[in-house]
């Protein structure tokens, strides 16, 4: 399988789960990709998210919110688990 077909793979996979995946780029603090499955689970539009995105930390259960913190806290220092 050559790469433009694996690309093609990849990108179905990500259009059909209805998991939200996304890419974020640390040194900016930005999103860079989210797929549609973010707008059905969160109710918000992607680029709400993209051009702001407090809104996901904002959309977090408030008892939850804690937990996601230091979890990208960890991850910005690497000792998150992989």
């Amino acid at each position: 399988m050559d790469e433009s077909s694996n690309y093609e793979v990849f990108k179905s996979l990500i259009r059909q789960t209805s998991r939200v995946l996304f890419a974020y780029k640390v040194e900016s603090a930005s999103i860079t990709f989210l797929n549609n499955s973010f707008s059905q689970i969160w109710r918000r539009t992607r680029e709400s998210a993209i051009a702001n995105p407090a809104v996901v930390l904002e959309s977090v259960h408030p008892e939850d919110r804690a937990y996601l913190v230091k979890e990208y806290q960890e991850l910005l220092d690497g000792v998150a688990e992989r």
